[in-house]
């Protein structure tokens, strides 16, 4: 057992100590002389082991000279870390570890990425790192040729070319090839915080060179060269001279000119005084036609203006026109939303602004009664009455019922207390005055949706969906105020605008415009005889038309939530009749009623 065990122990030995005499041979190699590449390219820092010994359990490390905490590349036990700014950008080639080969390919190489480079390698107690020189060179742009300065006597020229790395090297040579050693060289340039050079040359050529001048620009490191050419004509050089060759030449001349334009300047100066003070007398007329002028491209605009503005009597076209005049209703107006102040008609298709119909009744009663301010009553009146100053005959109180028995008795009662006069008349004129007087202000009372305070009237028929249309008749009137109102128990006492559910336009004082509190003024070209309204109630749309232009006036826009009427007033001293026009459908005419 013992024999067995020393054996084991030796063959370790042995294999740890050759372990450590082929690590302690191993060594790194990398190229003596710097590799080159260009800006843009791609590039391999070579470095690998000998002898060939696979580094798959090594730690290695490429950094760059004086930067060993910010390596550009790590790899340990097969995981890898790239460097800030070149990810993506540096590998190995993990299937050459193996062979010992450690090399960095960094593609994509920069011009500021020139430099030494370290590959460090270890394992075990075995460290090593070598440096690897990368020169990065850039070919920069073709030299350009200015001309700076043009002498009499020779032309001053500029070459300059950007973008070169490392510093190149710039000459001029003449037709013949032979450099032209009177040219001034400029030191390459960097641009701040740049590592790419520009570089200038400047030479003066003369009449003897005109055959033609080249720019050079080179870089020894890179082996590589540019150059332009410039050629010359002397026609080219002598039209090209400056005009203050021919200056001296010309100087008399034009003083001379000079002096005579001068004296001229002063004699006219002198005549448009002396001509000034003789038309002074005139400066009011000037004056007069300047202003006529002003009024006269003012009214020219206003002109123009209403040129344009009835150019859009034609923007609805016929055929939507018909659409909308196919949704057209029936309106009338609602007699128990009237202001008691307004007239209806017997249709309820027209209204005015005048005396109530039972003071109308009143006056037409008063007019059959000509020449007598009280009247008698003849045999046709004992039924009602039996004899002046009595009561009532029963053969007349049984022809009356209900109504018109409680109202006829209690008009012969008052005809009774007012009694008769001399003549045994009975004063039935003022007691017709006082009843229609009585009915106003039971009228008044009697309702709670009627204008008692605004001279306002709504549609007989209200809307809640759909889209419908009517049209009113307003011909000549001075004054008047249509549009669509909510449904609403309040009617006095509320500002009419669109927030309190009154979407209007009205015509007053000779303005056309909206009802709100803001109101908007239209162009008063647009006041219609004839207004169309139309209204899409699930949109939430209310537009006002000219019928006789066709044209647009206003449009209101919201969201409706409750029933929405035809909507008139207030109507103020508006003597002429308001109608209601029944709408002509396609192309036949129209024919208002009579009211």
């Amino acid at each position: 057992m013992g024999p067995l065990i020393q054996q084991v122990c030796l063959l370790t030995f042995l294999i740890l100590f050759n372990a450590c005499s082929s690590v302690a041979d191993m060594q790194l190699v990398v190229p003596p002389d710097p590799v080159v590449t260009s800006a843009g390219h791609d590039v391999i820092l070579p470095c690998h082991l000998s002898p060939q010994t696979s580094a798959v359990d090594m730690y290695i490390r490429w950094f760059k000279e004086g930067e060993f905490a910010s390596p550009l590349y790590l790899y340990l036990g097969g995981k890898v870390t790239e460097g800030k700014g070149y990810e993506g950008r540096v590998s190995v080639f993990t299937q050459e570890l193996e062979k010992g080969n450690i090399s960095l390919l960094l593609n994509n190489v920069m011009a500021s990425e020139r430099g030494s480079y370290k590959c460090h390698a270890s394992y075990m107690d075995w460290i090593q790192e070598l440096p690897v020189v990368l020169q990065v060179k850039q070919q920069g742009s073709v030299p350009r040729i200015s001309m700076r300065k043009h002498h009499r006597v020779f032309i001053q020229l500029s070459c300059s070319s950007e973008n070169w790395y490392p510093e190149p090297d710039m000459l001029w040579t003449d037709s013949s090839g032979k450099e032209i050693t009177s040219a001034e060289t400029e030191r390459p340039k960097q641009k701040e915080g740049g590592d790419l050079y520009s570089i200038t040359s400047h030479m003066r050529i003369g009449m003897d060179q005109l055959e033609g001048v080249t720019c050079v620009v080179m870089s020894q490191y890179q082996g590589t060269k540019m150059e332009s050419t410039l050629q010359m004509t002397e026609e080219f050089y002598m039209s090209s001279l400056p005009d203050r060759v021919y200056i001296s030449a010309f100087m008399i001349p034009v003083f001379l000119g000079l002096l005579c334009i001068t004296a001229s300047v002063f004699s006219l100066i002198h005549q448009r005084r002396v001509v000034r003070e003789t038309l002074k007398p005139l400066d009011y007329m000037n004056t007069k036609l300047k202003a006529m002028d002003q009024d006269l491209i003012k009214k020219t605009e206003e002109l123009t203006y209403k040129d344009k503005l009835m150019g859009i009597t034609e923007t609805i076209p016929d055929s939507v026109w018909s659409l909308m005049v196919d949704h057209a209703v029936d309106v009338t107006f609602d007699p128990d939303t009237a202001h008691p102040r307004l007239s209806l008609s017997d249709d309820n298709k027209c209204l005015k602004f005048g005396e109530l119909k039972e003071k109308k009744d009143c006056e037409n009663f008063k007019e059959k009664g000509q020449g007598s301010s009280s009247m008698k009553f003849d045999e046709e009146n004992k039924e009602d009455t039996g004899h002046f100053g009595g009561k009532p005959t029963e053969n007349s109180m049984l022809n009356a019922s209900g109504k018109d028995k409680d109202k006829r008795t209690g008009f012969l009662n008052r005809i009774m207390k007012k009694g008769q006069n001399k003549e045994g008349t009975l004063k039935v004129e003022e007691v017709r005055k006082e009843e229609a007087t009585e009915n106003l202000e039971e009228k008044s009372k009697g309702t709670k949706v009627k204008f008692n305070q605004d001279t306002c009237v709504l549609g007989m028929e209200g809307y809640e969906k759909g889209t419908h249309y009517w049209e009113v008749d307003l011909g000549k009137k001075s004054q008047w105020s249509v549009g669509i109102a909510q449904d609403t128990e309040k009617r006095d006492n509320i500002q009419m605008y669109p927030e309190n559910g009154f979407w209007s336009i009205c015509y007053k004082d000779g303005e056309l415009k909206t009802v709100e509190q803001s109101s908007t003024f239209l162009p008063i070209e647009l006041k219609p005889e004839k207004l169309g309204v139309f209204m899409d109630y699930e949109r939430g749309q209310i537009t006002f038309f000219n019928v006789e232009k066709k044209c647009h006036i206003h449009s209101f826009y919201g969201m409706f939530t409750k029933k929405l009427y035809p909507f008139f007033g207030p109507l103020i001293d508006c003597k002429e009749e308001l109608k209601i026009s029944p709408v002509v459908q396609g192309d036949k005419p129209s024919t208002s009623e009579s009211c």
